[in-house]
């Protein structure tokens, strides 16, 4: 019987920590808005621990990592949230920031037109798609011009 009462008390608590997510992400982006990085980090590894492919926990690591300097880490977990929600045009913008940071010119471009085809209304993707075609375009020529 104690082993019994054991399995229901961890079960409850898993439960009980699974309706926490919603405050906890809340209370985390709270705190990742105010720059205040390693609390919110603390949160969203909480809430990764009880759903490891939770999109919006991922993301937002993603951009902690990102806000750290490590792009290699950031765009690993921006591409797992977006394996996670592949309809959120946010996740494909942001990854196309930090391939950008990257220099990888290429993926930037492809992930902003991603990001506008799941919502063509997406200014900034579109401004930054413009801006990130113009810096190529030059580059190439640039290098015409060299070679």
């Amino acid at each position: 019987m104690k082993k019994f009462s054991k399995h229901v008390n961890k079960n409850s608590r898993l439960s009980r920590r699974i309706t926490d997510i919603p405050k906890l992400l809340q209370s985390a982006v709270s705190l990742h808005q105010e720059g205040r990085l390693p609390e919110a980090k603390s949160l969203y590894q909480q809430i990764l621990q009880c759903n490891p492919r939770h999109p919006v926990a991922l993301h937002f690591m993603g951009m902690i990592a990102f806000q750290t300097g490590d792009h290699k880490l950031a765009v690993d977990l921006t591409s797992k949230s977006i394996q996670a929600d592949p309809q959120n045009a946010l996740y494909f913008f942001n990854r196309g920031i930090i391939f950008h940071a990257q220099d990888n010119l290429e993926a930037t471009i492809d992930s902003y037109r991603r990001a506008i085809a799941l919502s063509p209304n997406y200014a900034e993707a579109h401004f930054n798609l413009g801006l990130t075609l113009f810096e190529l375009s030059n580059r190439n020529h640039n290098t015409a011009l060299l070679g």
